[in-house]
């Protein structure tokens, strides 16, 4: 049997399982829709295995059983039968609503109620508040006496105006008759929230940072000076909420306030353990009520590298260079990614890329650097980085050749010198020395007599051809 407040529900879990080998799809059929569903919609149960599947339960009406069957169904492995009891209760109060406003601005809410009945119901809505909270809450309805069609939804619009940063409650509650009524609590809180960033905190990683801050409560009137103000992260982005929780801590120095003028200190201690940036919110607030928020970023930057590697290696063959690593300051394995830098050149590789590094107090994890240079140039560089979820570890890598040396020829050498006593005997010959200027000067008179002779000659056969003409007879 399961009981439910009017507007509220019940669920009650059954086991489906599948001894097949197969994935099985389930499909279900309910005899009364009015009071019973099943979630999740969609069931799907894989090979040799069981999953949990909801029966929830609405109730219709008041001190009334009510009763449905549940029929689940699959072609291969045939079909589950339920029946499912329900009784409806009397409703009691909701879980309260937070509410949060800056001062002075209004602020709008919305309670969202449902018939739980099939027939229509005719209701009186209010808004029930004492002292300083029934100037803050305000109901936006025209009508507070209205008609609800079976099962149907109604929006109630209300407004929250707060004049002090404090605290403040109050009360909607939706009347049918004298037995049955629903309240819906709200708890409207002050803010004050700060429009830039109040605080940034920057370090390397494994760097610690310590420092004091101190706060200033703004538009603060209601206080006591034994009341202690307490603080808490809020809006730290999922990805980064395990980061924060280990490694930024605020402790209080001074969390009472002697005066409204007064301020509020705490300690910071900030000890990343990796690369991270991020922004949240400091809230601070008092038992009484109140809150204000403190913008905060925080980066964490690059750490130191943790060792040098030197590797040298002639071109396109393959050297490596292998080192061991445990998860320092846990005693627990953890996995693992390694992998070079983007900016890193191509020549260096690393094994294993991912995995389970040894806890501490082990041998530890075996890591493999290659490094296979394919031409001459500079130094090769490259940024090795390996972490896990807690630690961060960064090493640089330099990749090297071995120095050139000449080659030298193998075997005898050809000795090209003249003996020396044969060159002695030739320096001692004596040979005499040729003044070219002077041959220069003779070769070239020798060369004009010849060229005179020549001409001498030639002119004297042209006389003579031409005598020979002039003595011959005329026809």
């Amino acid at each position: 049997m399961m009981r439910a407040e009017l507007g509220k529900v019940e669920k009650q879990e059954v086991i489906l399982e599948n001894p097949s080998n197969k994935e099985v799809r389930v499909s279900y059929r309910l005899s009364n829709i009015n009071n019973f569903d099943i979630f999740p919609d969609t069931i799907i149960i894989p090979p040799f295995e069981s999953i949990p599947v909801s029966i929830r339960y609405i109730p219709s009406d008041l001190d009334v059983t009510e009763v449905g069957e549940i029929t689940f169904m699959t072609e291969e492995i045939g079909n589950w039968y339920f029946v499912a009891f329900g009784l409806g209760l009397p409703p009691t109060k909701y879980e309260p609503k937070l509410v949060a406003g800056a001062l002075n601005k209004d602020v709008s809410g919305t309670i969202n109620f449902k018939n739980p009945f099939k027939e229509p119901i005719n209701v009186i809505i209010s808004m029930e508040a004492e002292g300083k909270s029934r100037k803050v809450f305000d109901l936006l309805l025209k009508k507070t006496k209205t008609t609800i069609n079976g099962f149907s939804m109604l929006q109630i619009p209300f407004s929250f105006k707060p004049r002090e940063i404090s605290e403040f409650y109050a009360e909607l509650v939706i009347t049918m008759n004298e037995k049955i009524a629903w309240r819906y609590p709200l708890r409207g809180v002050t803010e004050s929230t700060s429009l830039g960033t109040d605080f940034n905190f920057k370090t390397k990683c494994r760097a610690k940072l310590e420092q004091p801050i101190e706060f200033v409560l703004p538009g603060l009137a209601d206080y006591s000076k034994d009341e202690v103000f307490n603080h808490e992260m809020d809006g730290v982005s999922p990805e980064y909420q395990a980061n924060i929780a280990k490694w930024f801590q605020m402790t209080p120095i001074k969390n009472t306030l002697d005066g409204p003028d007064d301020k509020l200190s705490f300690n910071v201690r900030f000890l990343p353990m990796k690369p991270f940036k991020t922004s949240f919110e400091i809230l601070i607030f008092k038992s009484r009520g109140g809150r204000w928020k403190f913008r905060v970023n925080v980066e964490a930057t690059e750490p130191d590298v943790d060792d040098t590697i030197y590797i040298e290696a002639p071109i396109n063959r393959t050297v490596s260079v292998s080192f061991k690593l445990t998860n320092t300051k846990y005693k627990v394995y953890a996995d693992f990614v390694a992998g070079f830098t983007p900016e890193s050149d191509s020549e260096f590789s690393v094994m294993p890329k991912t995995g389970l590094l040894e806890p501490y107090g082990k041998d530890g994890t075996t890591f493999t650097i290659s490094f296979t240079p394919v031409e001459y140039g500079k130094v090769k560089k490259g940024v090795l980085i390996i972490q896990t979820d807690e630690m961060y570890w960064s090493y640089l890598v330099r990749g090297t050749f071995p120095e050139y040396k000449k080659p030298e020829p193998k075997g005898g050498k050809i000795d090209q010198s003249l003996d020396p006593q044969l060159m002695k005997m030739l320096s001692h010959q004596d040979r005499p020395k040729k003044n070219f200027v002077v041959d220069n000067i003779k070769g070239t008179s020798l060369m004009k007599s010849k060229m005179a002779t020549m001409m001498a000659s030639k002119a004297a056969r042209s006389r003579s051809r031409s005598r020979s003409r002039s003595k011959s007879p005329q026809r």
